[in-house]
């Protein structure tokens, strides 16, 4: 793929940290982290890593809004769902594959359609009712005329979203009706930051990000001690811990100055960042082949917290290729469709 002039270096690198925080977060998911008693160093280490890399899914819902505010109502608009279906239906082909083959799952056509194909393409289907609304979203948000006012829409997003899951804790105390919606208030906070370039002092934000995951850490891992961890509102991705992360995150890494960056060096981070998608997808292929190794190896869970430093790169870099591959086969395909569709045009122009 070649390097658009126009492209952003920093988005790439913010989509490509993405995917990395999503395998690291996989991490703790494969490794029995969930399961293990609460309590020692190395488990209050892996809390303060998870309160950082949860804002996996939260950098990719800002991306899409910092991207695509400025989408509109057309037919050329809703052909952009094309790539990312296809991708998904070679994804889940590669996952049902391997699943055949290696843990003796029946291959189910079905599984396409409610999108458990592939073990993380919950994601596919959040993001195609996103993707269905977004011209919508937009005109809410540019409809708005002021700074003020887009600041209101953000806070009133956050209170029907995210307050309720992060202070719902023993009982309840705001209305939590509407704490699915969060990828939406993640959307209007990229719209928000497209517009006005909030920065912060890259020390000063580095600084803040690490406090805060230590702090964010120090919490979870108090409320779950002594026992397995405890999964709440307030530790997922729609909440405002995670919010306060994602967008001190994000604000660090579409900062950074990329002007003079080599062109071989943008083409490789275009390169890398246009292949996230699927390499999200297809990374539960690499999650089943190392997790078992790791696993059957080190049978003491917080003392496989080192590993991380050799198995997350492996399933990173191992996604990313089978991603590529994958990419390739889709413009082989597109191309071969669009060939075919321009031969039966000029075939009808000469009849």
């Amino acid at each position: 793929m070649k390097q658009e002039n126009s492209r952003n270096s920093a988005l790439d690198i913010t989509r490509i940290f993405a995917l990395f925080c999503v395998v690291s977060v996989h991490f703790f998911l494969n490794n029995g982290f969930y399961q293990q008693k609460v309590e020692g160093i190395n488990m209050f280490i892996m809390f303060s890593m998870r309160s950082l890399f949860m804002v996996c899914v939260p950098l990719f819902l800002v991306l899409t809004g910092y991207l695509m505010n400025k989408k509109e109502l057309s037919k050329k608009y809703y052909k952009g769902i094309i790539k990312t279906i296809s991708i998904y239906i070679l994804a889940s082909i590669c996952c049902l594959t391997y699943d055949c083959i290696f843990n003796g799952k029946e291959f189910n056509p079905l599984s396409f359609l409610d999108f458990s194909a592939a073990k993380y393409s919950w994601y596919v289907e959040m993001y195609i009712g996103l993707f269905l609304i977004i011209p919508f979203l937009n005109l809410i948000y540019n409809g708005l005329d002021s700074r003020k006012k887009k600041i209101i829409l953000i806070i009133t997003m956050l209170a029907i979203t995210m307050l309720p899951v992060s202070f719902n804790i023993h009982f309840k105390i705001f209305p939590a009706f509407f704490n699915s919606l969060y990828p939406i208030t993640y959307y209007f906070i990229g719209a928000f930051l497209s517009e006005y370039k909030i920065k912060i002092k890259p020390i000063i934000n580095v600084g803040l990000i690490v406090t805060a995951s230590v702090i964010i850490g120090f919490f979870n891992y108090y409320m779950s001690y002594g026992s397995t961890f405890r999964w709440a509102g307030y530790n997922d991705w729609g909440s405002l811990q995670c919010t306060v992360m994602t967008t001190l995150v994000f604000i660090l890494l579409s900062s950074i100055r990329t002007d003079n960056f080599r062109p071989v060096t943008r083409n490789i981070l275009a390169n890398i960042s246009s292949v996230t998608f699927g390499a999200y997808l297809v990374s539960y292929i690499f999650d089943n082949i190392f997790y078992p190794i790791l696993n059957g190896y080190i049978l003491d869970i917080p003392s496989r917290l080192p590993y991380y430093f050799i198995i997350v790169p492996c399933v990173f870099l191992c996604s990313i290729i089978l991603s590529y591959v994958l990419d390739k086969i889709y413009f082989m395909f597109k191309n071969i469709i669009g060939s075919i569709v321009e031969r039966s045009k000029v075939h009808e122009n000469i009849n």
